[in-house]
């Protein structure tokens, strides 16, 4: 699951009009006392397209959905602040396709839609906030236009990348299932027209030692790293040990792979000599096929049976080929062997006789 925040180059949308009947029923359901028209601030935001952003990134159209569908009774922050209370709350959300000119004259960005997609899918957040006093320079500036760029807080499911025939990455697509966190009010990016910054998702935060909140309080580098020391049995982990930890652990997994990876390379070579010995022994007692299909088809059904009881059938194929044909069983060149030590004898005794007789003589 990625966590991220991403910013994007549109505009606050829309005056703090009158609100209606149906959005102060929504807003009085999530309310802990009644409020009045009178008494809340309420603005639409454009928070997420289906767009290339200048990262290379985009959203899927179905995260959009999870987006809209998530993102009630979630906070509007100020900045991306994941602790302190937000500035208002999101009430209602839905997504909406529209033309790359629709959206064009709406934000004034040209869209870069994916190969094979037409239209542009919006998510629109509708936030109140509370007419009090500390809220006054906040909407001032909403109705001002000074206060104009938003961001969202996300979860994503996954992040993949999209190739073209080539294998060439064109962008990668944050996918579902996901969850809208939060929607923020965001300061525009210091260079020229740099208004789509980089999300922060999990792997950055830990590079940039940021501890991004999640779900369910706490960090997430935290909630990592307390399933690494459960995971290597090292309660004591420490953000500054956890490195060498896992190297070690890294390098011990590796050197149990080598081993086991030789173990069983030595396994398939005598289930294999068990294999050909059944072939063997098989062709002598008439119960295997000599032939060379034969001989595959039957190979592969012996392979697929545990090693155990391809032993057996061996033994058992051995010992009464043995019983039946013992002359092929007998060391090559034995019969030979015993001929010429048999000769070599009687010519050694013959010898001693001649010897012998004619010392005696």
């Amino acid at each position: 699951m990625k966590f991220g925040k991403k910013q994007f180059s549109i505009k606050a949308l829309g005056a703090g009009a009158d609100v209606t009947a149906e959005q102060l029923g929504k807003i009085n359901g999530l309310a802990m006392v009644e409020l009045t028209a009178d008494a809340v601030y309420v603005r639409r935001f454009l928070l997420a397209h289906n767009c290339i952003d200048r990262d290379r990134e985009r959203f899927n159209e179905a995260l959009l959905d999870d987006f809209a569908r998530t993102l009630p009774r979630k906070g509007l922050l100020w900045g991306h602040q994941w602790g302190p209370p937000g500035k208002g709350l999101f009430f209602d959300a839905t997504t909406e396709e529209m033309t790359p000119e629709a959206f064009s004259a709406l934000t004034g960005e040209t869209p870069q839609l994916p190969p094979d997609t037409s239209m542009v899918k919006v998510l629109w957040g509708w936030a109140y906030m509370l007419k009090i006093a500390e809220n006054e320079g906040v909407v001032a500036n909403l109705d001002g236009g000074v206060y104009r760029h938003v961001s969202i807080g996300f979860k994503a499911e996954s992040r993949v990348p999209v190739t073209d025939q080539h294998g060439n990455v064109l962008f990668e697509e944050y996918k579902p299932k996901g969850e809208a966190i939060e929607g923020s009010l965001v300061l525009l990016g210091a260079q020229p027209g740099a208004t789509a910054q980089k999300a922060l998702d999990i792997d950055e935060a830990s590079d940039a030692h940021i501890s991004a909140p999640n779900d369910k309080g706490g960090s997430t580098s935290m909630k990592w790293l307390k399933m690494i020391a459960a995971k290597l049995g090292k309660p004591d982990l420490t953000e500054e040990t956890a490195g060498d930890a896992i190297a070690a652990a890294l390098d011990a997994k590796d050197a149990t792979i080598t081993e086991l990876t030789q173990k069983a390379a030595d396994g398939e070579a005598y289930r294999k000599s068990l294999v050909d010995d059944c072939l063997k022994f098989g062709r002598l007692l008439k119960e295997m096929p000599d032939d060379e299909e034969g001989t595959k088809k039957k190979t592969e059904f012996i392979g697929t049976w545990p090693i155990a009881e391809v032993k057996t059938l061996r033994d058992s194929l051995e010992g009464r080929a043995r019983k039946e044909f013992p002359t092929e069983f007998q060391l090559p060149g034995k019969a030979e062997d015993d001929r010429q030590e048999g000769t070599a004898a009687q010519v050694s005794a013959e010898t001693k006789k001649k010897y012998a007789l004619v010392a005696g003589a």
